[in-house]
């Protein structure tokens, strides 16, 4: 149930219409305030299916004064499902302790508040503050557990790549920097449903790494992945060719592969797959257009993250 619903706010007399928001905002916060202290005052342990508004979370967070650090990361994937409508039930509550502290949800109702929109969840009351040590220290089910569960192989290489893929397309620039940008294991799954060729790109990504080009291989699959969507004929020989060495100097795959060995020789080199990609998507785009490359470089701090031909 909404708060609003249960809870109508009266307009204040001499109040226009046109009231301030701020004051509006205010008003439903004290008014979710005052529902949330009865709850905790009264007899209610368990609320089921509750719809927690942007004011009703700003409340409970009220209660939130001992608690792990946040996670941004995990605060935006929640976001994302509530604004996208993916919210999904899973039985797991908000908790508050006997005192009245907030145990569990910190997460998710910062989310409701980033995400501007209500969600549902159970809530319970009266649970003994000193169970707060044994929340959440189970093991969790990964993307790759999920993809595995799925019925996918490769997994753990395979979620990884998605990771990738959702971030550049979700990325204002294209790039794969943005760690706070990852993927749930439903988002993973949706990703997959709409780039199953992610999975064909496992196989040559490997068979590229084995051969000496050491890459991040979730990088490689990704972009092996956008390659062959973009040019199929292009991307085999492309891959091929990154793969055996063949060519001629200036060969932009050749370079590439140069690149990466130089660099696997060296233990204490470990660039970023940011850079990586870059330099592998460079690669590309001189190979596409017939263009040679004598170095492949890229400098993060004068150039925009290559885009893809």
């Amino acid at each position: 149930m909404l708060l609003t619903d249960t809870m109508p706010i009266a307009p204040a007399s001499g109040k226009s219409k046109s009231m301030d928001v701020r004051d509006t905002v205010a008003d439903e916060i004290a008014i979710a305030r005052g529902q949330l202290s009865a709850w905790l005052s009264g007899s209610v342990r368990f609320l089921a299916a509750l719809s927690i508004t942007p004011s009703m979370a700003r409340a409970m967070l009220e209660c939130n004064t001992g608690n792990r650090r946040v996670r941004r990361q995990m605060v935006a994937r929640y976001a994302r499902a509530i604004k996208e409508g993916k919210w999904l039930v899973t039985g797991q509550a908000i908790i508050f302790a006997k005192d009245g502290t907030l145990n569990d949800g910190q997460h998710r109702l910062l989310a409701c508040i980033d995400a501007g929109a209500p969600f549902v969840c159970d809530v319970r009351f009266g649970v003994d503050r000193a169970a707060f040590v044994a929340i959440d220290i189970g093991g969790k089910r990964s993307n790759a557990d999920v993809l595995s569960i799925n019925g996918e192989t490769g997994s753990v290489l395979l979620a990884a790549a998605i990771a990738l893929k959702f971030r550049h397309d979700r990325s204002d620039t294209g790039s794969i920097a943005a760690q706070v940008i990852a993927p749930s294991p439903a988002e993973s799954l949706e990703v997959l449903s709409v780039h199953p060729g992610l999975r064909d790109a496992v196989e040559p990504a490997r068979h590229v790494y084995g051969a000496g080009v050491k890459a991040r291989p979730a990088v490689l699959v990704w972009l092996i992945y956008e390659f062959t969507r973009r040019n199929p004929a292009k991307a085999a020989q492309f891959v091929a060719q990154l793969a055996s060495g063949g060519g001629q100097d200036g060969d932009p795959a050749l370079t590439l592969r140069n690149k990466f060995v130089r660099i696997g020789k060296r233990p204490e080199s470990d660039p970023t797959g940011h850079l990586q990609a870059a330099w592998i998507i460079k690669a590309w785009n001189r190979f596409r257009r017939g263009k040679t490359a004598d170095v492949i470089a890229w400098n993060p701090k004068t150039e925009r993250f290559p885009e893809i031909a």
